[in-house]
């Protein structure tokens, strides 16, 4: 099994969010603004030139005209630049405070034949990856992203040692996903894996019940039941008759009370060796 630790730096999620902008589109849209924006001057323009009913063109409010379309056409460029984008979304997500304060999130890979788990330092969660649900490994800038569809698990280049490394894992997951495509049966699927590990927490849960029983249990030296320290029962406790007084009222379970201690103080003045005697057992009547 490999296993990699990595922690994702405020480069690397830059990376993410330019790889983000890129793949969600943002190309497209920036053109489908700008287009717009370009009908909109050609008809402010095509009005100036052609004043209706004739009107003498006002050269003053065709300088206006043309300097709102210049201004409008800055704030659209500005705020459809990739570089402001990314900086409020980078803003937004917190990660340069987390930086700051040193609190950003540890990641632990898990990789073997069956599937990949990813951990967070501290959280009990864990995510489970099928080989059969990942489509792609993709290398952008700084990270090597394998793509489910639109789901994503970020790996950060610096956490392989070198070149070699990063190039062996990647042939790695290929090789695992085209081999999931060819034979699905031999991988689970994501349902499958929860499946499992639900099972294997379950059982581990049941065995530290287990062990904790166990633990309290009489004649393991860990409890204060009178075992001694070879684990027998003494005889004091192996004499003792219990007797039921939910049914007595208060006086009869004060007398009953009273004849144990008195039953007591009978058995410590009469020698005994270990084992209860013929007629020890009268709960104080004798």
């Amino acid at each position: 099994m490999r296993e990699y630790h990595f922690e994702l730096v405020p480069d690397d999620y830059h990376s993410w969010i330019r790889f983000q902008m890129r793949r969600g589109g943002q190309q497209k849209k920036k053109m489908f603004a700008f287009l717009l924006y370009g009908v909109l001057v050609v008809i402010m323009i095509w009005q100036q030139l052609n004043p209706k009913g004739g009107a003498a063109r006002d050269p003053k409010q065709a300088l206006f005209s043309l300097g709102l379309a210049v201004a409008v056409g800055l704030v659209l460029f500005f705020g459809m630049s990739e570089k402001h984008q990314e900086k409020l979304i980078f803003r937004k997500s917190g990660v340069d405070r987390a930086a700051r304060e040193g609190t950003l999130p540890r990641i632990t890979l898990q990789v073997d034949d069956e599937c990949l788990r990813a951990s967070q330092e501290g959280q009990p969660h864990v995510q489970l990856i099928s080989y059969r649900d990942i489509l792609s490994v993709e290398d952008f800038e700084r990270i090597l992203l394998l793509c489910s569809g639109k789901e994503y698990q970020v790996i950060p280049k610096s956490a392989f040692p070198d070149e070699d490394a990063q190039k062996e894992f990647r042939e790695f997951i290929e090789a695992k996903i085209a081999d999931a495509r060819e034979n699905p049966d031999k991988y689970k699927t994501l349902a499958e894996l929860k499946a499992g590990e639900k099972e294997a927490r379950a059982a581990e849960k049941a065995a530290a019940n287990d062990a904790v029983q166990d633990e309290a249990a009489p004649g393991n030296g860990a409890s204060t039941s009178g075992a001694d320290e070879d684990g027998e029962i003494g005889a004091d406790e192996a004499s003792i008759t219990r007797v039921n007084t939910s049914g007595m009222g208060k006086l009869g379970k004060i007398a009953h009370m009273v004849a144990a201690d008195a039953g007591e103080e009978h058995q410590e003045a009469a020698p005994s060796d270990g084992a209860p005697q013929d007629g020890e057992e009268h709960h104080g009547e004798d």
